[in-house]
């Protein structure tokens, strides 16, 4: 996730100036948004294939998180670094798809009698 924060934070450079602070608080903040938002997702799907009946409660409850966290905003912020980021849409994809095998096995372990 340091590569993600830091074309992230050469992009938002480009526009205002920045203290080594700001950049590194920008790094670590976006790492933390990036995560958040992988693990939710890979959680959501995940549990949606183990508890099918609870999947409405589960889609509420990440609704609201998001709401509360601006998940669009991030995901807006996102279509902009990838549109001037060359493979930052391929290293988030591969970020996804390895958080997403983690937590599919964590959640089968969890659901297992």
């Amino acid at each position: 996730m340091n590569r993600v924060g830091a074309l992230l934070l050469t992009s938002a450079l480009m526009s205002s100036p920045a203290t080594g602070d700001d950049a590194a608080a920008f790094n670590t903040a976006l790492g933390k948004a990036a995560t958040g938002a992988i693990l939710a997702d890979a959680y959501l799907i995940a549990c949606a294939g183990e508890v099918p009946d609870l999947r409405q409660a589960q889609q509420d409850a990440v609704a609201g998180w998001a709401h509360r966290v601006d998940l669009a905003g991030y995901r807006r912020l996102l279509e902009v670094a990838i549109a001037n980021a060359p493979g930052l849409a391929d290293e988030l994809s591969d970020n996804t798809q390895r958080a997403q095998g983690i937590v599919d096995e964590d959640v089968a372990r969890d659901a297992a009698p």
